[in-house]
């Protein structure tokens, strides 16, 4: 890959002009050494023979990927011990820079690495020559035989060279690549000791067959090029076990549930293993969490049975457009099969032009299908998690109660409606017994148990709960067995049936009541028709004229029971007008206090306002309040005791109407109670007066509908004081402002 030099980061640059312009003066200084020897042809043959080893020793041996550039292993130790055998440590640093510089411009690398590969090798090799020295105490040639000191120090100097040549390798990979380089480092330190070594040995093992019989120098390029052969093999076996490795480390890597850890394990362990600048999946469908929308390369790279590459040098138009977009001058495709919500693609790019060999490209393969599985699960597992977090939603805020139990009768799920309606929290009841977290008395007298919900054929069960402020409530346990793989479940809804059943003991008592009060009248019309059915019973005037005068008053009085029934059910369905006008209050009431003492003969207090009190109403929808009113209190009051009622001006421009009573009062938690239909204190058996409990709930309506209040005081025991209150108007108002309206169901 060729990336040109004003496109190196800052301190890349730096570090590469440092080290040449050192090699350079490493250099200079050994030429200006060398030239004060005389020259023969022995001494040329020796540096012909110097420069011949150097470039040898340039040879690759085994090329690792470390991200996107990539590592030789050459020769390097084996012809510097080599090249300082044959003509001395003057010679060796006067050539190497130059020799290898001009093999790898001649070999098509750019020129800036190509100086700093030679400069870096001259440095390493000025640094080994000062350790050979100091070890040794020569400080050019070697001596002939060698010695232990001298061997000692080859090696030495060999060991500085791989050290000093690794260490500026990686610091210009590092840079470059923006990577630690510690990391670049760690990419095959453990092939680099064995080239090292084996390097070593070999060059020590040359210098010394040489100096044993130089004769024997023809052969030792056979031997070593079979050496070559074994160690390379060697080498490639041991880099190919790590590779593989690596790439078990990087698919277990991406067993992951989660859909970001898995694109983030990718992307690590693509850069990795094959130097991947960019890594994401290509789905016809955008999956969000960095996922790329990619067309053209998604349709190319859905006709792939293998791993592939395209290039923004050969690709279509298209294909270039989207890779350019992506800021990408190669890309690596692999098809993906059952990837995610469609088949996909893996997309692994490059900044800069990238050529993978056969053996990456098998191994992005295998890479891809672990993606593939990886990816697979981490959808199905976001599409469950998805759905468990609805299903939570629903039931954590269902109104009805919804709980777990296990054939052991332990509960094993509580929602936040179970607290609501037994006070018990999740904590509490999940893992304890079904009957120490729900007692319930069942309609049948027995108690809930485990026991009673797996019953075959069982569905349902009523009853009776407490919870936990000693309230009772009655409850419709809906059941369900269901069996799992580790034990049979019953799923229990719980729904709070108190309203349901206190409305179906109100119908109950409704229709007890309607049933006595339509019979109290129906009785003696009955009776008083058969006596006038005798013969000769109507020959009597008086007899008969009080005959009729009761058919006549309890034919009223059923009357009246079948208008309160029917303003009722009108109410209900909108159908009750009231007309507002301005009247006086005073005669409204002074009309219906008249009439119940014709009715009862009830001693009536009455007590009137000082002037007119006028106010916007309907005069007689209120007369109709004020006589609901005076009816209860009479059947409320003690016979002897009166009635009182007052018509005042009240706050807010209102006037005000008061019926008091001395009967027995309402209790407090019973002043609404008495206004909802069909209520009435006490128990309809039980009940002193007649009434079907709907005069106070017409009342009530009546006066809302005129934009008034009605409601109701006192202490018990000291009689009921029932209030009406509805907007006052002035005494000279116009009739302008009346206009019929409908009463709200």
């Amino acid at each position: 890959m060729k990336v040109a030099a004003e496109r190196l980061p800052a301190r890349v640059r730096s570090l590469i002009a440092a080290t040449t312009l050192l090699g350079l003066v490493i250099t200079a200084a050994a030429w200006v050494q060398v030239a004060r020897v005389p020259m023969s042809r022995g001494v040329l043959a020796w540096a012909a023979g110097v420069a011949v080893v150097v470039a040898i020793g340039d040879v690759v041996l085994l090329q690792i990927r470390l991200g996107r550039h990539g590592n030789g292993f050459t020769w390097a130790e084996a012809s510097l011990l080599v090249g300082v055998a044959i003509g001395g440590w003057a010679w060796l640093l006067a050539l190497i820079g130059p020799v290898l510089l001009l093999r790898q411009l001649t070999a098509g690398r750019p020129a800036y690495k190509a100086s700093y590969n030679a400069s870096s090798s001259t440095v390493a090799a000025a640094l080994a020559w000062g350790t050979y020295g100091a070890v040794s105490g020569r400080w050019n040639s070697v001596p002939s035989p060698l010695d232990w000191r001298s061997a000692v120090g080859l090696a030495l100097a060999a060991c500085v060279y791989f050290v000093s040549v690794s260490v500026q390798v990686t610091t210009a990979v590092a840079w470059s690549q923006g990577l630690a380089t510690t990391r670049v480092w760690s990419r095959g330190w453990q092939l680099r000791l064995v080239m090292f070594a084996g390097n070593s040995l070999v060059g020590l093992a040359a210098v010394l067959v040489g100096q044993w019989n130089r004769s024997t120098l023809v052969v030792l390029p056979f031997f070593l090029a079979l050496l070559y052969v074994c160690y390379n093999s060697a080498l490639k076996s041991k880099q190919e076990r790590d590779l593989w490795q690596e790439l078990h480390a990087a698919t277990l890597s991406l067993n992951r549930v989660e859909l970001p850890a898995v694109l983030t394990a990718l992307q690590h362990g693509a850069g990795t293993l094959f130097g991947s600048e960019f890594t994401t999946v290509l789905l016809a469908e955008d999956i969000g969490h960095g996922s790329v929308v990619a067309p053209a390369l998604l349709a190319w790279g859905s006709t792939l049975t293998a791993p592939a590459t395209v290039d923004v040098r050969t690709s279509s138009p298209t294909i270039v457009q989207e890779l350019q977009g992506l800021g990408l001058a190669t890309a690596a495709l692999a098809p993906l099969v059952g990837g995610g919500p469609s088949p996909g693609t893996l997309l692994l790019g490059f900044r800069a032009p990238v050529r993978l060999n056969r053996r990456e490209l098998q191994m992005i393969g295998t890479f891809a299908d672990q993606a593939s599985i990886s990816l697979q699960h981490a959808v199905l597992f976001d599409e469950i998690d998805a759905q468990r977090s609805r299903l939570t939603v629903i039931v954590d805020n269902a109104s009805d109660g919804i709980l777990l139990v296990d054939a052991a009768g332990t509960v094993r799920a509580w929602n936040p409606a179970m607290t609501l309606m037994t006070g018990r929290t999740e904590r509490e009841a999940v893992g304890a017994p079904l009957e120490s977290v729900l007692p319930a008395v069942m309609d049948d007298g027995s108690a809930l148990s485990a026991a009673q919900l797996f019953a075959p054929g069982q569905v349902e069960l009523c009853g009776r709960i407490v919870s936990t402020d000693h309230a009772e409530r009655d409850v419709s346990l809906a059941l369900a067995t269901v069996q799992a793989s580790d034990s049979a479940y019953s799923v229990v809804v719980a729904r709070d049936i108190t309203a349901q059943r206190e409305l179906q003991q109100a119908k109950e008592d409704f229709i007890a009541t309607v049933s006595h009060e339509l019979r109290t009248p129906l009785t003696p019309i009955k009776g008083y028709a058969r006596l006038l059915q005798r013969p000769g019973f109507c020959d009597d005037p008086v007899r008969r004229g009080d005959a009729l005068t009761v058919l006549i008053e309890q034919a009223s009085q059923l009357e009246r029971l079948v208008e309160d029934l029917l303003s009722v059910s009108r109410m209900r369905h909108g159908q009750f007008d009231v007309q507002p006008e301005v009247a006086d209050v005073n005669e409204v009431v002074a009309r219906a206090v008249r009439d119940l003492r014709a009715s009862s003969g009830r001693d009536v207090k009455h007590t009137p306002a000082p002037f007119p009190a006028t106010a916007l109403c309907d005069p007689a929808r209120l007369q109709q309040v004020v006589a609901n009113l005076l009816s209860n209190a009479d059947k409320y009051s003690p016979a002897q005791e009166p009635v009182f009622v007052t018509v005042r001006f009240g706050g807010d421009a209102v006037v005000e109407v008061t019926v008091a009573d001395r009967g027995s009062g309402v209790p407090v938690e019973s002043r609404e109670v008495v206004f909802e239909p069909f209520q009435r204190l006490g128990h309809h058996l039980t009940r002193l007066t007649r009434g079907t409990g709907l005069g106070l709930h017409i009342a009530r309506r009546l006066v809302e509908a005129m934009d008034g209040r009605i409601w109701v005081d006192g202490r018990i025991g000291d009689g009921a004081t029932f209030h009406v209150t509805v907007p006052r108007a002035e005494a000279g108002a116009v009739e302008g402002n009346r206009a019929g309206y409908a009463l709200a169901p």
